[in-house]
């Protein structure tokens, strides 16, 4: 029996959205104030892969309300959260992320069902929480609309049906009707199997994170005695399937549900297989395979603790292993409380995806090198090389972390390794390319790229009108090599001309001053009844070949100054303006 109370249905309830991250999003008690509320067929389009929706579940008493069953519409991959713990997810990978595109196009007329068992969620009167990521169909584009709806229906009776869709079902064949039948709940289609040890049903579930139930039940057409047959479940085609059910001398009744307690179905598995082990009376006619969950009754009942379902006394409470594991952890009912944490039935999952940061890695010589430990899927307790493969000179392999590190110290031309990583159950690997080479100096300005240990020289020339070298060390830094400050200068030819401008205005004062100066050194210097063009005395010609000589030294300096230039023009312009300056002079 499934309660008339509808938490949430298609073209009718409104949704909390938001394209954005954020952490703890489909928890409980995330403020989602300042998401959008709207109905599923307002959903327009997102330029990003994943939309994030919530839909508050309100149930008025989860002792009655024990299982909640879900249809969802979608055309791409869906994960389904129920107050922040996932119960579901369709056609997405296992290691998803917010940029993972679903694994095929789903046909968005054909719901996909999960069920959702409150004691293995959190559930709890009044507020909880259902939450839905929705990832773009594989290579459509941002312009197509979001594609999405459910519907969900509570199931109230001690033992409540739970809800599945199917990606696969086969067995032995069947006759009276198609094998799909068996499946559908139905109690007008019926059929049969041959009547032998052996045969069997195998199924498994739409949903990629298992189907959990702690009852399997029959519909059955006719009585029958004396049947015996076993359960059996696992999570993947890879593991070898559990004996959750095996029991024999089992009756059967006309148009009746017969139905057996399976604890360890609480666990959650994808595949499932029903097998005859002992013939019964006659052959067993059912309309239908069922799955249920069973409320825990009696006295001596446990309390759940965590993931761990409450279950009845001496039954154990079955939970997920640890991430990273495959199979079952549990806990038994003893004295009215769960005992402890048993992982007998837990075993590593093989590695997978192992990724370095990058594909190709330039290191440079002499400098120190940390490549940052790998991401990876699952559990690796040793990274290592193949066999007599060693890395380049001065660097090392954490055997733990798969962090490489070291000084290189030699030079390698790109090389490609691989990296191993395994655990108790498989191996993986990746590949990276490692090249190790001389640290250089990226071109910056007018210095070209330079190897680290060299210097390289600028010839101002080279920039236009400019004299003179500017000079730059390359180094090696902490990761390559670094630029040295920069020696030298370069000098404009136009500050050259305006120097000797500047000096030839100095000089032709300076000469100008000595002229009068020598002139009136001559009047001054005359005697009565001589003329003024007498010959000057020792002393006066002394006085005027001092200063000839001043200036000469003076001249002499200035065509030092300029005279060591690279560049012809300045040689031909400092010879010019001497020349002026000594014929200024004479």
């Amino acid at each position: 029996m499934f309660s008339s109370y509808l938490p949430f249905q298609f073209d009718y309830s409104e949704w909390k959205i938001s394209f954005d991250t954020v952490e703890n999003w489909n928890s409980l008690d995330f403020d989602d104030s300042a998401w959008q509320s709207k109905k599923t067929s307002q959903f327009e389009t997102n330029a990003k892969v994943t939309t994030y929706v919530r839909h508050q579940v309100d149930i008025p008493d989860i002792s009655s309300y024990s299982v909640l069953n879900v249809q969802v519409k979608y055309a791409g991959g869906i994960v389904a959260y129920f107050n922040g713990r996932k119960v579901a997810r369709f056609n997405l990978e296992d290691n998803f992320n917010e940029e993972s595109q679903s694994l095929a196009v789903h046909d968005a007329d054909t719901p996909s069902k999960f069920h959702v068992i409150m004691t293995t969620v959190g559930g709890t009167n009044g507020k909880n929480m259902m939450a839905f990521e929705i990832h773009r169909p594989l290579g459509q584009s941002s312009s197509n609309k979001i594609v999405f709806d459910a519907t969900g229906v509570f199931g109230v009776n001690e033992c409540s049906i739970l809800v599945d869709t199917y990606s696969d079902i086969s067995g032995s064949s069947v006759s009276n009707t198609e094998i799909e039948n068996l499946f559908d709940l139905n109690p007008t289609t019926y059929g049969y199997q041959a009547n032998t040890q052996g045969t069997h049903l195998d199924w498994e579930v739409e949903n990629l994170e298992g189907t959990r139930f702690n009852s399997f039940a029959m519909q059955t057409v006719y009585s029958r005695t004396g049947f015996g047959f076993s359960l059996y479940v696992r999570m993947s085609s890879e593991d070898e399937y559990i004996s959750s059910l095996a029991v024999t001398g089992q009756s059967t009744q006309a148009l009746r549900r017969i139905a057996w307690g399976v604890p360890v179905g609480i666990a959650g598995f994808k595949q499932l297989k029903y097998e005859v082990d002992v013939p019964a009376s006659s052959a067993v006619y059912f309309s239908s395979i069922i799955l249920q969950y069973c409320k825990p009754s009696g006295t001596g009942v446990c309390p759940g603790i965590g993931d761990y379902p409450s279950v009845g006394e001496g039954e154990i409470s079955p939970a997920s292993c640890e991430e990273g594991y495959r199979g079952y952890s549990y806990r038994t009912c003893s004295g009215g409380v769960l005992g402890e944490i048993n992982n007998q039935y837990c075993t590593q999952k093989v590695p997978d995806k192992l990724l370095y940061d990058k594909s190709i890695y330039n290191l440079v010589y002499g400098t120190t090198v940390e490549i940052p430990k790998p991401t990876y899927v699952n559990i690796i307790e040793q990274f290592y090389l193949g066999e007599g493969v060693q890395l380049p000179l001065g660097l090392q392999l954490n055997a733990q972390t798969g962090e490489i590190t070291g000084v290189p110290e030699e030079e390698v031309a790109l090389r490609t390794f691989t990296i191993y990583g395994k655990n108790q159950a498989g191996v993986t690997f990746t590949e990276i390319s490692i090249m190790v080479k001389k640290g250089t100096c990226k071109a910056e300005g007018h210095f070209d790229t330079t190897n680290v240990g060299e210097v390289f020289v600028y010839d101002c020339a080279q920039g236009g009108a400019y004299v003179g070298t500017e000079k730059r060390a390359c180094n090696l830094g902490k990761y390559d090599g670094e630029w040295g400050p920069v020696s030298g200068y370069c000098m404009p030819i136009a500050m050259i001309i305006i120097l000797v401008i500047i000096a030839i205005i100095i000089i032709a004062i300076v000469a100008f001053v000595l002229v009068r100066v020598t002139g009136r050194a001559k009047a001054v210097g005359g005697v009565k009844g001589r003329s003024a063009r007498a010959t000057p005395s020792k002393k006066n010609l002394s006085k005027k070949e001092s200063t000839k000589k001043a200036v000469k030294i003076f001249i002499f300096i200035i065509s030092g100054l300029f005279g060591n230039t690279q560049n012809g023009k300045v040689h031909f312009v400092v010879y010019y303006v001497c020349i002026g300056c000594i014929f200024m002079i004479s």
